[in-house]
């Protein structure tokens, strides 16, 4: 039988939603407070993880296309937060912006992209959302550099 995740929900409401048990008295040095504590935070990473800065970049790319800008310049903010404490492909990052018409963000983060060798750039460059940018000069550098026709 798959796992379709239809338990997470019951799960994590359970887990974020737990209150604090007052210690027994027969247990003065709140050990028991603190496996309950050690059991919970374990809990929440398996069961309700949070979301890392590619499914918030993802996330944003879903928002922007279904017509949520709002909802995506949201989410790609917190991308972009995430993005400081850990790696976010680049090209995820500049799709959104490019969707949002932020050009100059998007060639930024391409230009990150390319510094860093991301995969499947050339395949994002070579994409008609790019046309717009493909004739600014850090563009066609990265174009040259990659062969992308």
């Amino acid at each position: 039988m798959g796992d379709d995740g239809h338990w997470r929900p019951s799960i994590c409401s359970a887990v974020w939603n737990v209150g604090t048990p007052s210690p027994r008295p027969y247990w003065p040095d709140t050990t028991e407070l603190a496996l309950l504590d050690v059991r919970t935070r374990a809990t929440r990473r398996w069961a309700c993880p949070t979301p890392s800065g590619r499914d918030l970049a993802c996330r944003a790319l879903n928002l922007i296309s279904a017509g949520d800008a709002s909802g995506g310049r949201e989410a790609l903010r917190q991308a972009l937060r995430g993005a400081k404490t850990e790696y976010v492909r680049e090209d995820l990052i500049a799709n959104a912006f490019m969707r949002l018409g932020d050009r100059e963000s998007a060639i930024q983060w391409l230009v990150k992209g390319a510094a860093s060798n991301v995969g499947g750039i050339n395949f994002s460059l070579a994409d008609s959302l790019y046309a717009p940018i493909r004739s600014d000069p850090s563009i066609q550098a990265i174009i040259e550099r990659l062969k992308v026709r």
